[in-house]
């Protein structure tokens, strides 16, 4: 015997409503992380409270607190936006460079663009990995995934480089790990190049960038 009509009718009609109910709150999440970061561009990591952001989004603090949980968790899931961003703009420069190499070089201008288009959101990736304070309190916090997997991508890279001959053979994940924080330890100066033009990203960065694959070339420059 088969499911009544009207039975089925009911059943499309929950799932129309819980995707629906899934579309709002993955648009409520979207203006909560704009907002989010609009308060970082504004009094820095310190100025960002629950309570600032709930005025900000026209929430109560219990309501805002159903969406993120903490403020750490919300800085988990702003730096997991960012890095898997960052990561579908770099597969662009991994599939249009013509050796591993060139990707690589390809990879460390789009970071350099990436970051000088958000400047805020990058600001807070860079702000969690770098302040000594524990920002966020998740042993396990939403963008490790990300940034693990974005590692990851770079030592495939790497790797690829390796097999075509174009590197001395070398851990790709721990070069992986050094080329990415290296490069990103660059880009605060981008602040100070209005002084000194020589601190400019696209000199400073792009230099380390070449410089890095310099060292680990079978010629041993480039």
């Amino acid at each position: 015997m088969g499911i009544p009509l009207h039975q089925n009718v009911n059943a499309i009609n929950n799932v129309n409503m819980s995707n629906a109910a899934t579309r709002r709150r993955a648009a409520t999440l979207d203006r909560i992380a704009e907002e989010a970061l609009a308060l970082v561009a504004e009094s820095g990591i310190d100025g960002l409270t629950m309570s600032a952001l709930a005025k900000r989004v026209d929430y109560t603090a219990p309501a805002l607190y159903r969406y993120v949980p903490s403020k750490g968790a919300l800085i988990a899931e702003l730096n997991r936006r960012i890095l898997a961003e960052h990561r579908a703009r770099l597969a662009t420069a991994w599939a249009d460079g013509p050796t591993p190499t060139v990707a690589l070089e390809r990879a460390a201008v789009e970071l350099i663009r990436h970051a000088a288009e958000q400047p805020q959101a990058f600001g807070v990736v860079a702000i969690t990995l770098g302040d000594p304070r524990r920002l966020v309190e998740d042993d396990a916090p939403a963008h490790m995934l990300e940034l693990v997997g974005l590692i990851g991508d770079i030592a495939r890279q790497l790797s690829a480089a390796t097999e075509a001959g174009e590197l001395t053979a070398g851990e790709p994940r721990e070069r992986a790990v050094r080329w990415l924080f290296a490069l990103f330890g660059t880009l605060p100066l981008a602040k100070l190049s209005r002084f000194d033009p020589r601190l400019a990203p696209e000199r400073v960065t792009l230099a380390l960038a070449h410089d890095l694959l310099a060292a680990w070339s079978t010629g041993g420059s480039r």
